[in-house]
């Protein structure tokens, strides 16, 4: 490379044959490609080459950038395009089991799109309020299948164009549905019968736990509404029953009847026959309201009763059975009148 001749280095004015020498020395040195010495730059995915004299750089392709499994964007999301966006799709069974306000999807299920508040509930698209149904009349079919099923007061029927009364058709509970009508469409006629869409929705079980008393009506449960032997001494709390709550007439409670020619204390709620004489029967201690004993004693007259520390209609005394084949029950009330009898 030339030598370039500068005032500072020479220490004193140029003159015009040294300028003239620096403009010759600095066309011949000018810097060409061949002396450019590239490197390639890259970060991340962005990247910086060269080639025959041209520099390209290549952005990193965003897709890369957004999460694909997960993940949280921030800021508003626009899409410029003419295409569709494809959201969740999935039955009933794969919704979210801690779904959150704002959640949107398509049900595969129920073939409709979905979103979550407080409850799942459905967002319009994917199926029409109204299902139209045409057929043409060929003057003597009177039965038209329907798509689906339908509701007779559900529907709206034209021939050409004209509605018709409920009255001149029928619609079965089929599913699909049938219609019927009382004459035949002429030949030719246009039939359009609109059916408005039936949604059903099933109430499941409660689950365990989730019904309180609040939830029930005062007076709704009655005894009709519980099952034969389903209330248990488990299912009733304690000293929840008190004298307040008892029927003032005696609960029915089926007796064991037991013969003896022996002395012996009965228990509560049995039958005593008492085949020999001389006999006592002694009554149950410390009986409760409602307790029966009830003694038959043969052909003799001597047979007591001993109270056993209760009275008998209000004495304080034994009773002797003074009569044969007498068959006396014994109830007892309360401390007062103790045992009586009947």
């Amino acid at each position: 490379m030339s030598t370039i001749v500068t005032r500072a280095g020479k220490g004193s004015p140029l003159t015009n044959n040294e300028i003239d020498s620096n403009f010759s020395n600095l066309n011949t040195d000018k810097l060409q490609v061949a002396d450019l010495s590239v490197t390639t730059a890259s970060s991340g995915s962005n990247s910086l080459t060269y080639s025959s004299g041209v520099f390209t750089f290549t952005p990193q392709d965003i897709s890369t950038l957004l999460p694909k499994s997960g993940g949280t964007m921030t800021g508003a999301l626009v899409l410029n395009n003419t295409g569709s966006v494809k959201v969740s799709a999935g039955t009933t069974a794969q919704r979210e089991s801690s779904p959150s306000a704002g959640m949107f999807r398509y049900n595969s299920t129920e073939g409709k799109f979905e979103g979550y508040t407080t409850e799942w509930g459905e967002i319009g698209g994917g199926a029409s309020d109204l299902l139209l149904n045409q057929f043409t009349g060929d003057g003597s079919d009177v039965t038209f299948t329907l798509s689906g099923a339908a509701v007779e007061n559900n529907t709206l029927v034209y021939l050409d164009g004209v509605y018709q009364s409920k009255s001149n058709y029928t619609v079965s509970n089929a599913d699909p549905a049938v219609v019927t009508f009382s004459t035949a469409p002429a030949s030719g006629t246009a039939i359009e019968i609109m059916v408005a869409a039936i949604a059903v929705t099933n109430i499941g079980t409660p689950a365990d736990n989730t019904v309180t008393t609040a939830k029930i009506v005062n007076n709704a449960v009655t005894t009709l509404k519980i099952a034969d032997a389903n209330v248990t001494t488990a299912k009733i709390a304690d000293d929840a029953v008190t004298a307040a709550t008892i029927a003032s007439v005696p609960i029915s409670v089926g007796i064991t009847t037991v013969v003896t020619s022996a002395s012996v204390t009965a228990t509560v709620n049995t039958h005593v026959y008492v085949s020999a004489a001389g006999r006592t029967i002694t009554l149950p201690a410390s009986p409760t309201i409602g307790q029966r004993v009830l003694v038959t004693v043969g052909n003799f007259t001597d047979t007591v009763v001993g109270r056993n520390g209760s009275n008998i209609m209000s004495s304080a005394s034994d009773f002797t059975m003074d009569a044969a084949y007498l068959s006396i029950q014994f109830i007892y009330t309360d401390a007062t009148q103790g045992w009586v009898m009947s």
